[in-house]
């Protein structure tokens, strides 16, 4: 192992040109960036309104809505990402025109470092399987912290062996400055997602003698960007930091689960959220299916065509990170939702890239013609199934908004509180307060009768309580409370507690 991890290749000389990637495969990483942010806004994702995870996260710096509250697995990477426009008060256009234009910069600068490794046309076409799948175009305009992560493990694989291959102190202090700079943003955003991801470059430092200390410390200093105040907040907001990670693991499902399966499922219906409450993720499809196999096949040919290279080792230790950030939501967790694997697909895109180039090169005549038509096989297929997500989010969460432009139209106005149906959404448009109930750190939903002393609370402090309901169920509610029904055609109701 240590040998295929530390085979000695020629080190990079301190020549002002050394590693210096060509313009020609810059310029097809730039039309991969750019084509990427050009298909989200021709997909229409910056209309698609903000969903619960999101608003929590752009209200922590807002002027004119309350705050929602961070609980146990959140950090702060993500409102701080989008606190210059959250302070606005920006519209969701604006919001997620601000997030494409980082994730668009981004692609380019995560797969930039790959070059000065391997300067052929392999790094364009795995920012390219990365950039069209559904789950990338659809999460890469959402205030949500996946794909920072995931880009941020592209760049951090690549600058990690880059640190290990140059001659001298001088070269070596750019790759050391972005490793630390790339999990910096990388544990501010998921924390613990950069334990996973950290693992494996930390074991291939150890059974590696370049620069060992220094790889290693800017993993740990980067780490402790984001981790040092996740755990002063778990001592300030949790009780410490076991019991924060006790409501994580509460969360995600305790023990041991076998979860491959529903992540095909998630990923082939387009299921955004799949906890243990549900009996199946969906169904298995064949694109699902299809995209799974090609990026495996497509990466162990990448892997097999690196055989003795150079290229074979960093594209060996994409794999293991990728497979290190698959581990925890494969066999640890019972929510399989997509966005969950974009580190893994961002990795396993780039020995993937090697086997569509060597199909390319080495099946002549009919080379260039099968990998052209792999590659305009999974583009269309997840384009099309990308812009169904949107058309489907767009639809599902303008109930949201009409809900709110209903509510606003009741005599509701802040200070107030939203619980229920779609809370988030109608919150944010009312500028009130939205709220979950949680037991033992866990949301759990509960009847307004179960939860009144709650609401009482609330409202002796001057809040005023509505409560959003799909149907009128008004058994569980207390005597005197107030049913509203939101719109005549559809089954929106509100309840308010007795004047």
């Amino acid at each position: 192992m240590s040998q295929a991890l530390d085979p000695r290749p020629p080190v990079v000389t301190a020549s002002a040109d050394a590693g210096r990637p060509s313009r020609r495969n810059l310029t097809l990483l730039a039309v991969v960036a750019a084509g990427y942010a050009a298909a989200q806004l021709a997909l229409g994702m910056h209309r698609v309104f903000l969903g619960w995870d999101e608003i929590l996260y752009v209200t922590q710096f807002s002027r004119e809505v309350p705050p929602g509250f961070m609980d146990a697995p959140r950090a702060w990477g993500v409102p701080l990402i989008v606190a210059p426009v959250a302070a606005l008060d920006a519209s969701t256009e604006v919001i997620r025109g601000y997030v494409i234009a980082l994730s668009s910069i981004g692609v380019f600068y995560a797969f930039r470092p790959w070059l000065r490794l391997r300067d052929t046309s392999a790094v364009p076409l795995a920012a390219l399987l990365l950039c069209t799948l559904w789950v990338s175009v659809f999460y890469g305009n959402a205030a949500m912290p996946n794909m920072f992560t995931a880009l941020c493990t592209v760049a951090a694989v690549a600058l990690f062996v880059r640190a290990g291959l140059v001659a001298g102190a001088p070269e070596a202090g750019p790759a050391i400055a972005g490793l630390v700079a790339a999990f910096g943003v990388m544990s501010v955003v998921r924390p613990v997602d950069t334990v996973w991801i950290a693992l494996p470059l930390v074991v291939t430092a150890f059974l590696s003698r370049r620069r060992r200390l220094q790889r290693l410390g800017a993993i740990l200093a980067g780490s402790a960007i984001g981790w040092v105040p996740w755990i002063i907040e778990a001592h300030l907001r949790f009780g410490g930091l076991l019991p924060r990670v006790a409501q994580i693991a509460r969360w995600n499902g305790d023990g041991l689960h076998v979860q491959v399966l529903r992540h095909l499922q998630s990923f082939g219906s387009g299921t955004l959220l799949c906890t243990s409450a549900d009996s199946t993720c969906g169904r298995v499809t064949v694109g699902a299916g299809l995209v799974w196999f090609m990026l495996t096949v497509l990466a162990v040919t990448g892997l097999l065509a690196l055989r003795g290279s150079a290229g074979r080792r960093p594209a060996l230790i994409a794999v293991m990170v990728a497979a290190a950030n698959a581990v925890p939501y494969f066999f640890f967790s019972q929510l399989a939702n997509p966005r969950f694997l974009l580190p893994t697909y961002a990795l396993l895109a780039l020995p993937a890239g090697e086997g569509l180039r060597l199909l390319s090169r080495h099946l002549r005549p009919v080379g260039p013609a099968v990998a052209a038509g792999i590659v305009v096989l999974l583009v269309a297929a997840q384009l099309t199934m990308a812009h169904g997500m949107a058309r489907e989010m767009r639809e599902a969460r303008r109930e949201g908004i009409q809900q709110a432009h209903a509510i606003s139209r009741l005599p509701v106005r802040p200070p107030c509180v939203i619980y229920g149906t779609n809370a988030a959404q109608i919150a944010y448009l009312t500028q009130c307060r939205y709220w979950r109930r949680y037991v033992h750190g866990v949301p759990r939903r509960a009847p307004a009768r179960e939860i009144e002393p709650i609401f009482d609370r609330m409202r002796a402090r001057g809040l005023q309580v509505v409560v959003v309901t799909r149907s009128k169920r008004s058994r569980d509610f207390p005597a005197g409370w107030r049913h509203m029904r939101l719109r005549p055609d559809r089954g929106w109701h509100a309840h308010l507690p007795p004047p």
